[in-house]
Parts: C-alpha cells; sequence; structure tokens
C-alpha cells in the first residue's frame, strides 16, 4: 500500500468512525434468540422437493403463510395478527430483454417455485422493468423476438429456448409477459413464498452500469445521456402505478421496491441526494395512494449502498409510516464499504453508518432494514474467493447480530440472454446452469443464522 493510499483509508476508518459515532449505529436492542429452523438441506431435483422438517411447534416457525398484509412496525416486518415475519429472499430476474422470469426453459414454473420453498426461503424477490409495465399484454413469443432484436442476436436460437420453455410450461404458449409475472407470484403464494416486486430498470436490460441509461432520473440537475438516458420520471411513476394496481388482485405480493439501484456519474452526485428525497417520497405516496395493502420499499443513493440522507431527518414517511421499508446492498466490490485491513470490525462499523442504523428504534428514520442484494461469484467450479468469503463470512455475522432482512443474489443459474449471449451461465447463481441443484452444496451453511429468526418486537 503506497503512502497515498495509507492516508486515504486512514481518513476514510476517522471518517467512518465519527459518522458511527453520531448515528449510534452499534448499539441495536437485542431480544433474547429464539432458535426457530434448522438450516435448510440441498435437494436433489427441484420437480421432488423434499420438505424441511420443522423443529419446533407450529406457533414458533415461519413455514406457513403470513397473515397478509405486512405492516413495518417500528424496525419490524409483521404480519396482520401483529406477529414478526422476517423476509428470507431470492432474487429472481425478471428484468432483462425477454421480460419474464428466468429459467422457464430449465423447469416447469410449479418446480422452481418448489425449490426456493423446501430450500427454507420465505420471499422472492422479482424483479420487473418500466418497459414491461407500460406494456404489460405484449405476448411472450413476441418479447423474445423484441428481445432478439434489443439484445442484436439470433431470433431463431433465442426462439428455441422460447419454445423449451413452452414445452415445460404451456401456458406460455397464449399468456402475455404480465401473465407469466402473475402466474409466478401464484406458483410462489401456492408453497407459501410471498413477492417482492422490484422495479430494477426501466429499459429492460441487464444492470448495473453507469452507462446503461437506467442509473438515475433523467430530470436530476446534470443528468447525463449515458447514465439516465432511459429513465424518465413521468413513465417511472406510470410503470409504478400500474403495477400497484395490478398487484392488488395478486395474493402473495407483499411489497413494492420502488428502484433499484439509484446511481450517479460526475456532477450528478451534487445534487444526488434533493433528487432523491423528492422522487422517492413522490414514488412511495403514488403507490400507497393506489395500493395501501404492500410495503413500500427505498432504496439509498450510490447503488443502494447509503441511506445516511436520513440521519437529517427530511425524509417524510407520514403517508405510509405503517409500511415503509429501508433497503440497501452489499457486496464485496461494494466501493462505499470498502475492506479495510481485512477487518470485519471496521466493516461493521461502515454498515452501520450507512444503512444499519435505521434499526435504532424510536428515530424518525427508524424502519425495517432489508438487505435485498448481496452474494457472491461461485465461479465455473463452484467455488469462493478467499475475499468473497471474508466479505460474506462478515455481513452475515452484522446481519445475524441485527437480525435483518434479508434477500440474496441470487436464484437463476442462467439467462434466456444478456450481454448479447444467450443462455447465459450465471455463476452469482445459487442454482447451477441446469436449474437442477444448488451450485456449491454446502452454501445454505454459510448463510448461518440467517434462516432463524432471533429477535421479535
Amino acid at each position: 500500500m503506497t503512502l497515498s493510499s495509507l492516508i486515504r483509508s486512514s481518513f476514510l476508518l476517522l471518517s467512518l468512525v465519527l459518522l458511527a459515532f453520531v448515528a449510534s449505529a452499534w448499539s441495536f436492542p437485542t431480544s433474547p434468540p429464539l432458535h426457530l429452523s434448522p438450516v435448510p438441506q440441498p435437494l436433489s431435483h427441484p420437480q421432488k422437493p423434499q420438505p424441511r422438517q420443522p423443529s419446533l411447534s407450529p406457533q414458533t416457525l415461519q413455514n406457513s403463510k403470513p397473515l397478509l398484509p405486512l405492516s413495518s412496525s417500528s424496525r419490524w416486518i409483521v404480519d396482520n395478527a401483529g406477529n414478526r415475519f422476517k423476509l428470507r429472499c431470492i432474487n429472481w430476474a425478471a428484468h432483462l430483454e425477454t421480460n419474464i422470469p428466468e429459467g422457464l426453459h430449465r423447469q416447469p414454473l410449479s418446480s422452481i417455485a418448489a425449490w426456493i420453498a423446501a430450500a427454507g426461503f420465505t420471499c422472492v424477490r422479482l424483479s420487473y422493468s418500466i418497459d414491461m409495465a407500460l406494456h404489460p399484454h405484449t405476448s411472450v413469443r413476441d418479447s423474445f423476438l423484441g428481445a432478439a432484436a434489443a439484445a442484436n442476436v439470433s431470433a431463431t436460437r433465442l426462439l428455441a429456448l422460447y419454445h423449451a420453455a413452452t414445452q415445460l410450461n404451456p401456458f406460455l404458449a397464449t399468456a402475455s409477459v404480465r401473465d407469466v409475472h402473475g402466474a409466478t407470484v401464484a406458483a410462489l403464494w401456492a408453497v407459501g413464498v410471498v413477492t417482492v416486486l422490484d422495479n430494477h430498470v426501466s429499459r429492460a436490460g441487464s444492470c448495473c452500469t453507469l452507462a446503461d441509461g437506467n442509473g438515475f432520473w433523467s430530470d436530476a440537475p446534470f443528468a447525463s445521456g449515458a447514465n439516465s438516458r432511459f429513465f424518465d420520471p413521468a413513465a417511472w411513476l406510470a410503470g409504478l402505478q400500474a403495477t400497484a394496481v395490478w398487484a392488488r388482485n395478486q395474493t402473495g405480493v407483499v411489497g413494492m421496491a420502488l428502484r433499484n439501484e439509484p446511481r450517479t456519474s460526475g456532477l450528478q452526485a451534487l445534487w444526488a441526494g434533493w433528487s432523491w428525497y423528492q422522487r422517492m417520497q413522490q414514488a412511495a405516496e403514488a403507490v400507497h395512494a393506489l395500493n395501501s395493502d404492500v410495503l413500500v420499499i427505498v432504496a439509498g443513493v450510490k447503488g443502494a449502498t447509503d441511506l445516511a440522507l436520513l440521519i437529517w431527518g427530511l425524509f417524510d414517511t407520514g403517508a405510509w409510516h405503517d409500511k415503509n421499508v429501508w433497503e440497501a446492498h452489499d457486496y464485496s466490490f461494494t466501493s462505499s464499504t470498502p475492506d479495510i485491513f481485512g477487518s470485519c470490525g471496521i466493516q461493521k462499523m461502515e454498515y452501520g453508518a450507512l444503512y444499519g442504523f435505521v434499526l435504532v428504534q424510536d428515530r424518525k428514520c427508524t424502519g425495517p432494514l432489508f438487505v435485498s442484494e448481496f452474494g457472491v461469484d461461485f465461479g465455473k467450479e463452484g467455488t469462493i474467493s478467499d475475499a468473497d468469503q471474508r466479505y460474506l463470512s462478515c455481513l452475515v455475522e452484522y446481519l445475524e447480530e441485527n437480525d435483518a432482512d434479508w434477500a440474496l443474489w441470487t436464484l437463476q443459474g442462467s439467462y434466456y440472454v444478456r450481454d448479447g449471449e444467450i443462455d447465459r451461465e450465471e455463476t452469482w447463481g445459487v442454482l447451477d446452469a441446469a436449474w437442477v441443484d444448488w451450485r456449491d452444496a454446502d452454501f445454505a451453511s454459510k448463510l448461518g443464522r440467517l434462516w432463524n429468526i432471533e429477535q421479535l418486537p
């Protein structure tokens, strides 16, 4: 490490310590642990999932359908009876060019849903594009044809995946893209898994860079075409409103995440806070006005890694106070929470200073924390690097200590098409490329006590 790098790291460390002191982020109240369920075991085949065996009485286990709707109470998410419901989620991508959930060319929809439930997840964070929300009646076949053009790949080869999907899921032959999302919600709810609808992008496609056009509102000061050309605020609001209305009749939908990873480039960062306050509050009020049942999930700036703007108390959640949830993301490469000197203690202070402070009770910004993206790259061989293992162990420990809600990135073992490659493998996926089994048979145990509910309201 050079002298200049050491100085920068030391300055960052001192700044984080000061901010963490102000936020009191490390002093979250705790409750006696409740060891609710064993770590889920790997399954051999998603078509025939083996049910997890409960170790405690049904009233203490979270293995049945919650009483809906869900609400927020202080830092907790609770069901309609006031019992805590912990979001133990897996991300399932449906925001790329085909605009339907990935993997239906590999497995029947019901089999994937059954695998998710048997693996121990209580919810799915299902992504979607504003393109899909505003053009919901596009047939699945036409969506695949449009995807081929948008991704600049062979329509014949991509349609081969469509035909494979219709063989396993015959309803796709006459379905619209919105129908598929509805069928996914229903299949998940049938096995006791709830759905959070995540607006991932405006223009359907892979995410997230500072040049994909989906990063920040296009009317924000100093907006750049590279980062904002597809993020039209009016279209975004219209898409959220259409989704909120549709979700009224979709039993199992419990929340709507307003936007995935708001991120700025260049001079945009100077006014990011003002734009974020204005647009997120506007969207939250619009969604709640049309669907008062769903949780309203708000991500921070810097790619959903920073909620520190809330410390100033300017974000008014009063209109949806009993539905508000804060959202954060973290990865080993996240620049907002760097690995300094390999110290987990320092990283925990970073987590607390940037987003964990919302768990401190009796503050204006207090609310549930949904760490809705974290994960590791398993690589082609299904192994995790030392750096990723160090990151994962530290973040899991932090989430265990605070019993936060979470969503792992990601379910899909492959994509229909991504970045110009058809049937591309996803090495971050917990499922293998065939969508049959865990990519890493031991990974569920690496999440430790995240599977448990250990604190109660």
